[in-house]
Parts: structure tokens; sequence; C-alpha cells
């Protein structure tokens, strides 16, 4: 007789996974695991310090524009945005997502899962990062594309900072 693995939300920033042993009839409770969540205030701190790592490491500004968004069911919604262009970015968003489209509106993400879209230009975005259950980070550059960025031999630098991040939301994913 199996028992089933119990996931059980006790806070908004804490949660706890209670395995059962398979292999005996009677259910034996392992050690539980912790499993913290970043507040909006940290994944926007962590943001921050990894653009401004960014930017210095590169020698000028890598992504202008950054924006955490929610496409949970009747949630959709831009929870943060940091930019030159906050009116237009909801209108254009859609057109905005670009090469992207297909990679975050019909896939499920784990928090931490990235992906560029090298050839976006203009205001099309040209990263994303899982930051949580159906929340991500949108990383963009209005005026160049990832490939005239990549172009620069400091970018393999640049790149570093954002590998951390998104090593942070994969073990601390953002809870809204």
């Amino acid at each position: 007789m199996a028992f089933p693995s119990v996931f059980i939300r006790v806070h908004p920033r804490l949660s706890l996974f209670c395995a059962t042993c398979l292999r005996l009839k009677s259910p034996l409770p392992l050690p539980l695991m912790q499993i913290t969540f970043m507040t909006l205030s940290q994944s926007l701190d962590s943001v921050k310090r990894c653009a401004d790592q960014m930017n210095a490491r590169y020698g000028k500004t890598v992504f202008d524009e950054w924006a955490i968004i929610s496409l949970q069911r009747s949630q959709e919604r831009i929870v943060s945005y940091d930019g030159p262009r906050k009116e237009h970015f909801q209108k254009n968003f859609v057109n905005d997502l670009g090469s992207l489209r297909t990679e975050v509106l019909h896939a499920k993400h784990e928090p931490g899962h990235f992906d560029f879209a090298r050839h976006e230009t203009g205001t099309g975005f040209d990263a994303f990062v899982c930051v949580g259950e159906e929340l991500y980070l949108i990383c963009n550059h209005t005026q160049s594309s990832m490939h005239e960025i990549a172009q620069d031999s400091r970018w393999l630098e640049a790149q570093k900072p954002f590998a951390e991040l998104t090593e942070q939301f994969r073990a601390q994913p953002l809870a809204t």
C-alpha cells in the first residue's frame, strides 16, 4: 500500500513537505523539509542587485526594463515594473512578448527556469525568468537586442549575476 506525499502550505512564505514511507504498510512521516518563499520586496531587492552587478560588469546598462508579471488565472497583472515605458508596457505586452510567447504562455516552468530571445529588436522582450508559480521576471533592453548585447565580450562576465539570480529564485521562489 502506498501513501501519497502531502504538500502543506502553512504560511504564504513557508510550506512543509511530508513524505510517507512507501514500503511500510502504515504511514511513517519522514523529516519535514522547509521551503521558504521570497516576498515581493525581497525579490525586487534581488533583481535590483542583479541589475546593478550586471551593469557594472558590462560597463553600461544591460536591461533597462525589468518587470514581474503574474500569469495566474484570473490574476493576470503586472506585479512590478521598472523601466522607461511604464504606460506602454501593458498595452504592448502581447506584441513585445514576441518569440518568447510560446515558451512563456504554453509551458509550465519551475522557478529559476529562464530563456533568452536572441533576435528580438526594439521593445521585444529579451529574456524571462520564472520566479514563482506562474510568475515571471521580464528583462528587456528597449534600444538593443540580445544579439547586439551578446556581441560585447563583457556579456560573458555580466551573465554571472543573472545566473545567480535564477538560482536564488530556484531555491526561494516568489510567493504572491
